[in-house]
C-alpha cells in the first residue's frame, strides 16, 4: 500500500490491546481476591484456635497440642508452646520465629520450621499471644494453597494471555488480509478512473459501509460519465460540421484566388490563411477528443526508444535549419520501451514543432534522450522566450496562448495534444526553465515510465 496504513489493522489492534488490557485486569483482580479471601480464612482459622486453647489449662493445652500432632495427616495447621523466655515447651514449632510480634496480630512469614518430617514451610500465616500463664503460643496455618494458587492464576494468566494474542494476531491478519484485498481491488480501478476511464466502477462485494461508499461513488460516475459524454459530444459536433462548410468556403476561396491573381487577390489569400487555421484547429479538436477516448492500448508494442527519437529528430532538423537555428540531438541507448509508437511519434513531433516554431532565428533546440535509474526520459531544449512558472500547467490546456508567443501562428493546441498522449501512456510531463535560473529558453521533458497516483 506504499506509505498508505490500513486503518483495518490499526483498529483491530486497539481493539485487541484493550481486550488484552481489560482481561488482564480482570485475572488479576480475580488473583487478589481469591488470595485475599483465602488469606482471611486462614486468619479465622488462627484466630478461633486462639480462643480455643486459651480456654484451656496449661496442662490441657500441652495435652491438646499432643493429641492434635499425633492424629493429624496433613499438616495445614501448626502450634507451637513457649515459656516466657522462649523456651520450647510444646508443639511441632521449634522455635519462635526472628522479628514476629507477639502481639496476636496476624502476619505472613516466609520460611517457617516444623519438626513433622517433610513440613518445611514456604509461606504461612502466623500469630502469636502470651497466655494468662505468661507462656507464648504461636499458631500458623500454611499458604501453600494461596502460593499455588498464585502461581497457576500466574501461568494462567501467561498462557491465555500467549494463546489470545496469538488467536488475536491471526485474526487481524485474516480481516487486514480480506480488507485490503477488497481495497487493493478498489483502487485499481479508481487508478484507472482517475487516468480518464470513466467506464471503470467500483466492484461491490457485500454490505457493509465499503460498499455503501461504492454504490455511491458509482452513481457520481454515471453522471459524471453522462455529463462528459453530453459535452464531447457537443464539442466534437461543433468541430465536425463546421470543418466540412470550411473546407468548401476555403475550396471556393482557392478557385476565386486563382481567378484572381496579384493585388486583387491578397484579401482572398488571407481569408484562405485564417480559414486553415481555423481548419487546423478543428482537426486539433479532434484529435485530441480522439486520443482522450483511447484508453485501449491495441497500439501498444515493444520498439527501441532510440531508434524513434532519432527519426524525429531527422525529420525536424532541416525545418530548424531553414529558420537558422542550430539543431542538436544527444542520444543514448534507452533500451525498448512498450508503448504506442505513433502516437508518441505524434507528440515528440510536437514538442520539437513548438520549439521550433517558437524560437527567434539564430537561437538553439536540442532534444536528448536519457537513461535513468526508472526508465527513459525525453527532454526538448530551445532557447525562446520561456515560459513563466504560473503558465506551465495552462499552456497544456486547449487554446491558451501566452502573452509572449501571442502573435505568432499557431492554434494553441500542440502541448494539449502532447499531454492527451502522455497521459494515455501513462507518463509524466514536466514543463521548466532551459537551465536553472535562466531568463528565456525552455525545457520540457517526458518520463517514459508508469506514474503512480500523488500519494
Amino acid at each position: 500500500m506504499g506509505r498508505w496504513r490500513t486503518s483495518t489493522f490499526r483498529l483491530i489492534a486497539l481493539y485487541t490491546a484493550i481486550f488484552a488490557l481489560c482481561g488482564s485486569a480482570l485475572v488479576t483482580f480475580i488473583y487478589w481476591q481469591s488470595a485475599s479471601y483465602m488469606t482471611q480464612q486462614a486468619d479465622t482459622q488462627i484466630e478461633w484456635q486462639g480462643h480455643y486453647f486459651e480456654s484451656l489449662g496449661a496442662e490441657a493445652i500441652i495435652e491438646e497440642i499432643a493429641q492434635r500432632i499425633s492424629n493429624a495427616h496433613v499438616h495445614v495447621t501448626f502450634v507451637g508452646l513457649f515459656s516466657r523466655d522462649g523456651t520450647w515447651l510444646a508443639g511441632d514449632l521449634p522455635e519462635l520465629p526472628a522479628g514476629l510480634p507477639i502481639d496476636r496480630g496476624k502476619h505472613t512469614i516466609t520460611d517457617l520450621r516444623s519438626t513433622v518430617v517433610g513440613s518445611h514451610v514456604a509461606l504461612a500465616r502466623a500469630s502469636a499471644f502470651r497466655l494468662r500463664s505468661g507462656d507464648i503460643l504461636l499458631l500458623a496455618r500454611d499458604l501453600d494453597e494461596v502460593r499455588e494458587l498464585r502461581a497457576s492464576i500466574l501461568r494462567a494468566l501467561v498462557l491465555g494471555s500467549g494463546c489470545a494474542l496469538v488467536i488475536a494476531f491471526a485474526g487481524i491478519m485474516l480481516v487486514t488480509l480480506r480488507r485490503n484485498t477488497r481495497i487493493r481491488a478498489l483502487r485499481e480501478v479508481a487508478e484507472h478512473i482517475a487516468r480518464g476511464d470513466l467506464q471503470r466502477r467500483l466492484p461491490p462485494s457485500g454490505s457493509d459501509e465499503l460498499d455503501m461508499l461504492a454504490h455511491i461513488v458509482n452513481h457520481m460516475l454515471d453522471e459524471i460519465e453522462r455529463l462528459m459524454g453530453e459535452i464531447k459530444s457537443t464539442c466534437d459536433s461543433i468541430a465536425h460540421d463546421l470543418r466540412s462548410p470550411l473546407s468548401r468556403a476555403r475550396t471556393l476561396l482557392a478557385r476565386a484566388t486563382l481567378m484572381n491573381p496579384g493585388a486583387a487577390g491578397e484579401p482572398l489569400e488571407r481569408a484562405l490563411g485564417e480559414i486553415d487555421v481555423a481548419l487546423a484547429r478543428f482537426r486539433a479538436l479532434l484529435r485530441i477528443s480522439e486520443l482522450e477516448t483511447m484508453h485501449r492500448r491495441s497500439g501498444f508494442s515493444t520498439f527501441d526508444l532510440r531508434g524513434l527519437v532519432s527519426e524525429v529528430a531527422d525529420l525536424y532538423a532541416p525545418l530548424a535549419e531553414d529558420k537558422d537555428i542550430a539543431f542538436e540531438s544527444r542520444l543514448v541507448d534507452a533500451g525498448s520501451i512498450h508503448a504506442d509508437r505513433a502516437l508518441l511519434f505524434e507528440a515528440l513531433g510536437n514538442m520539437l514543432d513548438n520549439a521550433i516554431k517558437f524560437t527567434p532565428p539564430g537561437g538553439a533546440v536540442r532534444i536528448d534522450l536519457r537513461k535513468q535509474a526508472q526508465g527513459a526520459s525525453i527532454d526538448v531544449f530551445d532557447s525562446g522566450p520561456g515560459i513563466s512558472p504560473d503558465e506551465r500547467k495552462a499552456v497544456t490546456q486547449r487554446f491558451y496562448r501566452s502573452e509572449q508567443t501571442a502573435q505568432l501562428p499557431g492554434s494553441g493546441l500542440g502541448l494539449s495534444v502532447v499531454a492527451a498522449v502522455i497521459r494515455l501512456h501513462n507518463f509524466a510531463l514536466h514543463i521548466d526553465d532551459a537551465t536553472p535560473h535562466a531568463t528565456t529558453g525552455t525545457r520540457i521533458s517526458v518520463d517514459c515510465w508508469p506514474q503512480p497516483l500523488a500519494q
